[in-house]
């Protein structure tokens, strides 16, 4: 999740993208990918990923 992120610096990436990017196909769980929401920003700090809300997640670039 973290390439896809990095490789798409200053984008919005919705759910749907970031899905097909990493599994190929739609989740049937919100919870996976809430989860490893998660446990991405844990890893490098909540205010690295901000949330674009009803949009999807972007990476903050200092």
């Amino acid at each position: 999740m973290l390439h896809t992120f990095l490789t798409n610096i200053d984008k919005v990436l919705s759910r749907e993208f970031l899905e097909y990017e990493i599994w190929e196909e739609p989740l049937y769980s919100d919870t996976t990918l809430k989860n490893l929401m998660a446990s991405l920003r844990k890893k490098i700090g909540k205010e690295t990923i901000v949330n674009i809300s009803k949009i999807g997640w972007k990476i903050e670039t200092f």
